[in-house]
């Protein structure tokens, strides 16, 4: 219905979307939407009444409009989804308790309260229970605070001035402003409100603290991204960014990194799944063979220097292939891949992520959630549970994940996890943390809270959003560098450049970034950069070869050939063009391109091969068969030189000489092409034994034996004049081949069989 509504809209059928707004407005029984959209409708009256004028702001006042309609459109929509979902975020809007003021006092006087706690005296155990009745109604709260931003769907200009107020609070502790900040993300996310929309804009300009500051950052790109459509219709659009022209080089380059950071977040989803089937498996091998040894009552009277005695040598290997597996994680945690989305899906699944604001939470040890199953006080500084909740390396929904799975293991795996002499002696510098503090050291720390909230909020998407059925952000790609008001912003031509090498490295991304460099080529400044024109024509090629179309292959060939003009004696960009030629057919070109590049680099194997596959391909089989020779004496490619010699030796009709070379292929190696060829040349040289056992290794290998014969059928024809089978003689072979078939059904194929039968001639 939304959908129609929102087409109605924009191809200005005005009056078929008031009936259906008005319709969407009765069904919801909200009498401020109905007045909104009356009020509008009486607008619309008023401007088709006097449409006979001249009037200069008609088409702009038509335009506004459009957007307030379409605001309305989303309101309506966001109301229907809360009233079919059983969210959390349902059951809050039937049992509101305070008002933003009233939740702003009571959050000011927690706040103070907890500054008291951390100053004044007492054992770690009193304390925590203290903090334990402090964080248990400032949690609540903080729920509270999220539902009520994220269910209203409108702010009144009361409604954006009582949450600034909270907002700008000295006295509201920090994490539960960032829970806020992730709130009114999210509201923006699935509903435009400019006022929500400036309030996050406020937090980015006024808070010091970097953790509000990047979330409101985070918050400004993926609503801008989000609500493209909305913008381009509000008449002030411009306005809202307008505190954002102070904005330094610093914030640039951020946003820029982040840019890379939502590529990268396209292939979790695949990085996944790596994960999933070869490195968490060594690892939950050495955990628990690990915990084994802890829980082993006869090792646990031992010394962990005796058990480091005992230890296999075998085991050690394992201990090695395990550290390598961890090193292979950081590494690409060093990248910026999300590698421990699948490594904490599972622990996501307990009762704290079924309310959507604990996603968002800022880590704190004395969480409420967290003091009733670990203790803070209980987890010793240098421990390997210690060192992972303290580090940046890990999103804070990923520590929550962990630290609460600590409840379900046993006494002896808790020990292990919370002790500084626990893990560590047995698995190495590795496991005590020293790895990820390392890497920690080695980053940006601005950038990882980015990508680490970033993170937040995949999980949110990925978890609670696919519980409750909410549109998940992450299935498009998410450009937000082609938007106009963030490439205003956040985007010169030297970020783009930069953004364009980010993507360029991404298989997935390559399309992209060849639109940056076509978009940046159009530049004066860029026109002749030949390096550009290179990795513009890499991209389309690439692109091609993902996608199989032709078009980017000539495309590609433009770019090169722009550079070849400037640069005739560039090998690399050579090579490319006689590449995308031969993927177009275009063999005389390639052919011409790949001989540049052997006046170029005379002694370069892999183009000799190149050239001698086109002359195969062109027919020209006497000067092929002088570089397939060459080749093979050389030792390059030899399978390929041996089938490149038995085929131009087949098409001159040198049967004997084809078939010998053929033959020196490894028989593991053959393909069904090369079985068919063999049995055609035993054919031409009348040895029908061999040809029948050459067949039935070439029917083995075909999907049917209605596809077998068509091949027979299109060889005869075709493939050289000496070889000529006729309808009969295919038919008897396909029925000699089906008996063999028959006759070996069972047992395995032994390719041997036949190479016994070639040797005996």
């Amino acid at each position: 219905m939304y959908q129609n509504i929102y087409q109605c809209i924009k191809s200005l059928q005005l009056r078929d979307a008031f009936d259906a707004l008005r319709k969407a407005a009765g069904e919801l029984q909200d009498w401020k939407l109905q007045e909104d959209i009356d009020e509008q409708e009486t607008n619309y009256r008023y401007l088709l009444k006097y449409q006979g004028s001249d009037d200069p702001q008609r088409e702009e006042l038509l335009r506004r409009l459009q957007g307030k309609l379409l605001l309305a459109a989303n309101r309506a929509r966001y109301l229907h989804q809360l009233r079919r979902d059983r969210s959390d975020l349902r059951i809050f809007r039937q049992l509101q308790k305070h008002t933003l003021p009233e939740l702003k006092a009571e959050l000011e006087s927690v706040g103070r309260e907890l500054r008291e706690l951390d100053s004044s005296d007492g054992t770690p155990r009193e304390k925590h229970l203290r903090y334990q009745n402090l964080y248990t109604v400032r949690d609540s709260l903080t729920d509270e605070l999220f539902y009520r931003i994220m269910a209203t769907t409108d702010w009144t200009e009361d409604d954006q001035q009582e949450a600034t107020d909270l907002m700008m609070s000295a006295d509201v502790p920090v994490g539960v402003l960032a829970v806020m900040t992730s709130a009114a993300l999210l509201s923006l996310v699935l509903l435009f409100d400019p006022r929500k929309f400036q309030f996050l804009v406020r937090t980015y300009c006024t808070r010091p603290e970097r953790v509000l500051h990047l979330r409101a950052l985070l918050g400004i790109v993926l609503a801008t991204y989000r609500n493209s459509d909305e913008l381009a219709y509000y008449p002030h659009a411009e306005q809202l960014f307008s505190p954002l022209a102070a904005i330094g080089a610093t914030e640039t380059d951020l946003v820029l990194r982040l840019a890379g950071q939502v590529a990268m977040s396209r292939q979790t989803e695949k990085l996944s799944q790596h994960l999933n089937d070869d490195l968490l498996p060594s690892l939950m091998q050495s955990a628990r063979y690990t915990m084994t040894k802890l829980d082993d009552p006869e090792q646990k009277a031992k010394t962990l220097e005796e058990m480091e005695e005992e230890m296999n040598p075998e085991w050690s290997k394992e201990q090695e292939k395990i550290c390598n597996s961890i090193l292979e994680l950081c590494e690409l945690q060093k990248e910026g891949a999300d590698t421990y989305y699948i490594t904490f899906k599972q622990l996501r699944n307990g009762r704290f992520f079924l309310y959507a604001p604990h996603y968002f939470y800022p880590f704190d040890p004395h969480n409420s959630w967290l003091g009733q199953c670990l203790p803070s006080y209980l987890v010793e500084k240098g421990s390997l549970l210690d060192n992972m909740l303290n580090t940046s390396v890990f999103c804070d929904s990923d520590k929550y994940a962990f630290a609460l799975s600590i409840g379900s293991v046993t006494p002896a795996e808790r020990q292990a996890l919370v002790s500084k002499d626990g893990l560590g002696p047995i698995m190495g510098g590795t496991a005590t943390g020293e790895e990820i503090l390392e890497m920690e050291k080695s980053q940006n720390a601005d950038l990882m809270l980015l990508r680490n909230y970033l993170w937040d909020i995949y999980r949110f998407f990925k978890g609670w959003g696919a519980l409750y059925d909410w549109p998940d952000l992450f299935v498009t790609p998410i450009d937000f560098w082609q938007n106009p008001y963030l490439a205003k912003h956040f985007f010169t031509p030297d970020t783009l450049l930069q953004l364009a090498g980010q993507l360029m490295k991404s298989s997935d991304s390559v399309a992209e970034a060849g639109a940056l460099y076509e978009q940046l080529l159009h530049r004066p400044q860029y026109a002749l950069d030949l390096a550009l024109w290179q990795k513009l024509g890499y991209c389309y090629q690439q692109t091609a070869k993902q996608q199989q179309r032709d078009d980017d292959y000539d495309k590609a060939i433009a770019a090169y050939e722009k550079v070849v003009k400037l640069k005739p004696a560039d090998s690399w960009t050579l090579k490319h063009l006689a590449q995308c030629h031969r993927h177009r057919q275009h063999y005389d070109e390639a052919l011409d391109y790949y001989r540049k590049v052997l006046e170029l680099e005379p002694d370069s194997q892999p183009t000799e091969l190149q050239v001698a596959q086109l002359l195969t391909l062109r027919e020209q089989y006497a000067e092929a068969l002088k570089i397939w020779f060459k080749l093979e004496y050389l030792g390059a490619y030899p399978e390929k030189a041996w089938r490149g010699i038995g085929w131009c030796c087949l098409k001159t009709d040198r049967p004997a000489d084809a078939l010998k070379h053929l033959l020196r292929v490894p028989a593991e190696q053959l393909t069904l092409d090369d079985w068919l060829n063999i049995g055609h040349l035993h054919q031409t040289l009348r040895q029908p034994k061999h040809a029948i056992e050459a067949y039935y290794q070439a029917r083995v290998l075909s999907p049917s034996a209605e596809a077998f014969v068509s091949r027979l059928q299109a060889d005869s024809a075709s493939i050289a004049p000496q070889i000529v089978l006729r309808e009969l003689d295919i038919r008897l072979l396909a029925d000699s081949v089906d008996g063999l078939l028959d006759e070996r059904s069972g047992r395995k194929n032994d390719l041997q069989y036949y190479l016994s039968l070639a040797k005996e001639d």
